[in-house]
């Protein structure tokens, strides 16, 4: 996620595994999820989800704690018209009293799916976003906003193919694999479910795709014609940007593509959550268009694009969950997101999107920020990670001395400045943070996987500095 604008495995693992009695009688369909998005301009979404089931009591969820998100901020609010049915019949349902995104029901004998149709209002807003990310002329598809699925499922073992429906006249861009199109209807290859929810897709009526390298593309869905012009300094910027991230981290990549989704419009607030092969950037209308409206928030695809090394390969084991349920525990996001809003800074610059002197600016503001924090005297830098899905919804006021979620990143950004400068004198300028990152990704190009760690960036560094 980007502070300026508010576990992949393998695939080929396809047995169900999970501690339920519906769950282990998973067989090798999955799950299958077919999202109408045809009134998505009416802020309507239909959605059928398909699972296995067996006889007896079941529970299924819906995605509670969405990664990238870092909190508990699944739509479940805006879920309308759930209907279960089994064998072409309704099922009675009830929801849990204490977990509110989980549903019981129970399956007649003699089935082995379960259906679960509703729709989604509002676009999937969540209590993260605090907004409605559609308009009359373009939407977001979060998967994690339009699904169900068992309770106890492993999100890595349990294969899910997606398909969708667009309005008329629109077209879309996403990692996640096309198996095959006809007019407004897509198919997507079948991957595991943490994949699906790992890949967005942005669609419009005004849209266009910008190709970036062999492997990379620039995916732009607008609120006009007009806001698609993006001038060739920015289209050559982002050239260099696929280059200088690679080159960042030592020359490895995690991704197989790579999409950078970018939605313009003034009525979605501006944001960028990051993905392992894509990153959904949100910006006004005029972003690119504008280059005085770009140059404020000129990091904004680069810091997303630092995360598929940075947060969704090398991640925080205590950001591992095997599903969308279990809370995830944030202490090592102050490592994860300050660290890469240093990154995407540098990326920026290297890749002559905005100049070296934004960045000092830039810089200099944070620490003038900082020193005037008076929250600093009581909250240290990891309890506001700690209490990052707190803080990032907290109130407004008082935050120099409450601080919030953002902090991380601004401090976390001034801490990889030292520890740059740091390197540099050790070393007698022979090593850099250069140096750290390529460390940091060692272990060669891979498709997308995790490389979990807990406290071993210390280690990174030291060896980073070591004589040898």
């Amino acid at each position: 996620m980007n502070a300026r604008f508010t576990v992949a495995a393998a695939l080929s693992a396809l047995v169900f595994v999970c501690c339920t009695s519906a769950a282990r009688s998973q067989d090798a369909t999955g799950l299958r999820v077919a999202v109408d998005a045809s009134q998505a301009p009416q802020k309507i979404f239909h959605v059928v989800v398909t699972m296995p089931a067996r006889a007896g009591p079941m529970t299924v969820v819906y995605p509670r704690w969405i990664p990238g998100w870092h909190g508990p901020v699944g739509p479940i609010a805006d879920v309308v018209n759930l209907r279960l049915k089994a064998a072409g019949n309704a099922l009675e349902w009830r929801r849990d009293l204490v977990d509110f995104f989980a549903v019981r029901t129970t399956v007649p004998n003699g089935v082995s799916t379960l259906e679960a149709d509703f729709d989604v209002v509002g676009a999937a807003a969540t209590t993260g976003e605090m907004d409605v990310p559609s308009t009359e002329n373009l939407a977001l598809i979060q998967w994690s906003s339009f699904l169900m699925y068992p309770e106890g499922a492993v999100a890595d073992s349990l294969p899910a193919t997606a398909s969708l429906t667009l309005p008329a006249g629109w077209d879309f861009g996403t990692a996640l694999p096309v198996r095959s199109r006809q007019g407004a209807a897509i198919s997507f290859d079948t991957v595991s479910l943490t994949t699906l929810v790992d890949s967005p897709l942005n669609m419009g009526r005004y849209f266009s795709k910008i190709r970036l390298d062999d492997r990379s593309e620039l995916d732009v869905a607008a609120d006009s014609a007009a806001a698609l012009a993006a001038p060739p300094a920015l289209v050559t910027g982002m050239k260099h940007l696929v280059a200088e991230g690679p080159a960042a981290y030592g020359g490895t990549r995690h991704f197989r593509t790579y999409h950078f989704l970018l939605t313009l419009s003034e009525t979605i607030a501006a944001n960028g959550i990051e993905h392992h092969e894509s990153s959904d950037n949100r910006a006004g209308e005029k972003y690119i268009a504008d280059p005085q409206v770009f140059r404020p928030f000129a990091d904004l695809m680069p810091h997303e694009f630092s995360h598929s090394w940075n947060g969704k390969y090398r991640r925080p084991a205590s950001l591992l969950v095997d599903d969308f349920q279990k809370p995830e525990r944030t202490d090592l996001l102050w490592v994860y997101e300050g660290m890469n809003q240093y990154v995407g800074e540098v990326l920026t610059t290297r890749s002559r999107l905005t100049s070296l002197q934004d960045q000092l600016d830039g810089l200099a503001m944070a620490a003038a920020r900082m020193d005037f924090e008076n929250g600093r005297a009581w909250r240290p830098i990891r309890d506001v990670a700690d209490t990052a899905p707190l803080l990032y919804n907290a109130p407004g006021a008082y935050t120099s001395l409450r601080r919030n979620a953002f902090d991380f990143y601004t401090e976390g950004n001034l801490i990889r400045l030292d520890a740059d400068v740091t390197i540099r004198k050790i070393s007698n300028g022979r090593k850099s943070l250069d140096d750290f990152w390529a460390l940091w990704a060692a272990g060669g190009s891979t498709t997308p996987s995790v490389a979990a760690n807990s406290d071993d960036a210390v280690s990174h560094m030291h060896g980073t500095v070591s004589p040898n």
